[in-house]
This record gives C-alpha cells, sequence and structure tokens, in this order.
C-alpha cells in the first residue's frame, strides 16, 4: 500500500476491520515433474510429487515430514546437503594458479600455458599462488563467440551510450580480450510456504456537504479488510548465483546449453577460482527464490491494496553443483582510471563500467527543466 492511500485513509477515517475469515489452502504447484532429493537416512534419493505432504525413501522406508502449518516452518540444516569428502575436486587436468597482485584476482590455467595480463584489471603483475583443492565443475556452457565478435561487441556497445564524454569513442581500446571461465553455482530446493495478511476492497459512500450556502455531494472512498492465509508449494530449478564476488560479470546466459564438464573444454581458455563457496552462495540463492515465492504469495493475497503480508519458507531437499560459464573480459583506461569489460561467451551480450560526462548531464537537466518551466507558463495562461 502506497503512502499516498495511507494518508488518505487517515484522513477520512475510512478504514473498516473486518473479523478474520477461515484460512483459504491454496492448492500447491504442479510442475508436472517427480524429483529425487538425498535421504539422510541412507544417502539414496527421496521421492516427491508436487502436493505431497512428505519425501519417502523407498530403500529404507525413512519419511521427511514437510511442515504443514507457520509453526512448523523451520530451516533445514544445509550442512545436511553438503557434497561428501569423495566428490571429485579440481579442474580433472593439471593446471597452475596464478593471482593478480593488484586487484587479487586467482585464475587457473593449464600446466604449460602462460598468462601475463588479468583478465580483469589489464594489470601483468601475476604471480604464482598457493595451489588448493576445488570442488570439480559439474557442467559448463562451452564458448559460442570467439574473441572478434566479443571486440565488435564492446565497440557497438561504446557507440550507444548515453552522456558519455565526446572522447570517450576514440580513446577507449580494448584489445586485450581473454577468454575467462567463471565459477557460478546452481541451486535446487523444494519450498513450503505459508502466507497471510490482510487484503483491502475498496468501496465508496456518497456524503453531503454545504459549501458558500450550496449543499454539495461527493464520494469518500474506504477500505474493507479480509484477513487471508494459505499455503504456497513450488521446486526451484538451477537457481544461479555467482561464485565470486565482483560485480562485473556477463549475465543472461541460458543454461539449456550446459554440458557435462570436460576438462578438454578449458584447453586454451583462463579459469577463474571461485572465492564463494557453496555456504557463502547458498544464502544468495535463497534470497532469490524467496523474492519470487513472495511475489506470488503477494498476488494469491490479492486485493486492492494489502497490509501485513507475512510469508515463512522452509527449505528441503537442497542441492547444489559448480558450473563452469564462458566471458570474454578486458578492461581500458580513460583519464588514468581503468574500466573493467565483460563479453557473454555465449551471446555477446556486454556489462562494463562507463565514465560519464557531467557537462552533458547538466545541459539535460537545465533543458528538462526548462521545458517543465514552459510547460507551466503555458498552463497558467
Amino acid at each position: 500500500m502506497s503512502k499516498d492511500e495511507v494518508i488518505e485513509e487517515d484522513e477520512l477515517g475510512a478504514e473498516e476491520e473486518v473479523s478474520h475469515e477461515e484460512p483459504v489452502e491454496d492448492l500447491a504447484e504442479d510442475d508436472g515433474k517427480d524429483r529425487q532429493f538425498p535421504c539422510h537416512q541412507c544417502g539414496a534419493f527421496l521421492q516427491w510429487k508436487p502436493g505431497a505432504k512428505a519425501l519417502s525413501c523407498q530403500y529404507c522406508g525413512h519419511i521427511e515430514e514437510l511442515p504443514q502449518d507457520e509453526r512448523s516452518i523451520q530451516e533445514f540444516a544445509f550442512n545436511d546437503y553438503i557434497v561428501s569428502k569423495g566428490k571429485a575436486s579440481g579442474l580433472g587436468t593439471e593446471s597452475r594458479t596464478l593471482q593478480c597482485q593488484s586487484c587479487a584476482a586467482q585464475v587457473e590455467l593449464a600446466a604449460d600455458e602462460a598468462a601475463h595480463v588479468c583478465p580483469f584489471c589489464g594489470s601483468n603483475a601475476i604471480d604464482e599462488a598457493a595451489h588448493e583443492e576445488r570442488i570439480a565443475p559439474e557442467g559448463i556452457i562451452p564458448f559460442a563467440v570467439e574473441r572478434e565478435a566479443a571486440r565488435t561487441a564492446f565497440r557497438n556497445w561504446l557507440k550507444k551510450l548515453w552522456f558519455a564524454p565526446n572522447d570517450l569513442k576514440k580513446t577507449a581500446y580494448a584489445d586485450t580480450f581473454q577468454g575467462l571461465y567463471r565459477p557460478w553455482w546452481t541451486f535446487d530446493s523444494h519450498t513450503y510456504s505459508h502466507w497471510s495478511g490482510q487484503a483491502g476492497y475498496y468501496y465508496y459512500v456518497t456524503r453531503t456537504r454545504v459549501v458558500n450556502g450550496k449543499t454539495q455531494t461527493y464520494r469518500v472512498r474506504k477500505t474493507r479488510w479480509k484477513y487471508r492465509s494459505g499455503t504456497y508449494e513450488a521446486f526451484f530449478d538451477d537457481t544461479l548465483t555467482q561464485g565470486f564476488r565482483d560485480d562485473i560479470n556477463a549475465e543472461e546466459y541460458g543454461l539449456h546449453a550446459v554440458v557435462p564438464y570436460d576438462s578438454k573444454m578449458i584447453a586454451g581458455y583462463l579459469c577463474e577460482r571461485y572465492t564463494i563457496d557453496p555456504q557463502g552462495a547458498w544464502p544468495h540463492a535463497r534470497s532469490d527464490m524467496e523474492s519470487e515465492i513472495r511475489t506470488v504469495c503477494k498476488g494469491k493475497l490479492g486485493g486492492d491494496t494489502q497490509r501485513g503480508l507475512t510469508v515463512s519458507t522452509a527449505h528441503s531437499g537442497i542441492t547444489f553443483k559448480s558450473i563452469l560459464l564462458p566471458a570474454w573480459h578486458s578492461a581500458y583506461r580513460y583519464k588514468g582510471k581503468v574500466f573493467q569489460i565483460a563479453v557473454n561467451g555465449q551471446n555477446a551480450k556486454v556489462t562494463a563500467q562507463r565514465p560519464y560526462s557531467w557537462i552533458k548531464i547538466t545541459l539535460a537537466v537545465l533543458c528538462v527543466l526548462l521545458l517543465v518551466a514552459g510547460l507551466v507558463i503555458m498552463f497558467n495562461r
């Protein structure tokens, strides 16, 4: 409910409270697919079908009950679903770890290959770093964009910039595009949510008043509030979360193109080491899931306006995997400052930092103010 609506209703004294109704039980979402989750007891797979209220193991008979009301909702320990100690690690091929002394980025490359320029900041201060075991990637999207196509995409991006300095297109030059596989995590989770809140429905009543000795009628908007509650069940498949901390990353990948990882696919490319592990990435994935859940529950609550919406969500059957996604990275300098570039290696979409011309922005603001002033003068006349 907007701030304006709150003020209007308070001034008119127009709110009406309605006693709580019986909770509304919503049907579970059904994607038509059976899902499998790890069994806490024997490690086999639990079976779940959309709309069911429990997960069951066909091997040991273990039953994992799902919460049925708001009081029973709780978070399942994520550590229960962390990969076992025997899981393969590394890239499946002999490699070296290099670290940039300027921006601290770490990348891996084949033992017989050399890298002289950092793909993130353009620095050539790259040294050997201590090699540590990593969770092996399970999927990868191979490069579909060539280096020259990435360079062309960046030039086209420059041409479309608004409020950029006039000399940027002539001086911004990025020739050292490097192919880089970046680490991402995908999370799956079965969610069960309980939601409740009040839906407000507008209605109008007619009032009369005397103005300058004349009786006038006018309409007053009121709000009838109704309490509603229900449940929402959904399965999230491959929620994508980055395994690195910087903000310059290629976006909008199509995960339909993910194929099983093979070390041969990274030959000739750098491979970035993840700096956010699964435990660190899971809160971001969970936040994205619960944001979508809240939007759905808001629609289920309905009404012309709403207040007091609360959503409690339990996650179960949480699984994850590591995947590598392709990007061309480079950097350019403008007036002594470094600006990073990322070009999606699947679809050539550009994400990059850029400078702004405050002279152009100031002139644009002045033009808008003059236009508004002219419209006000015309309206008054």
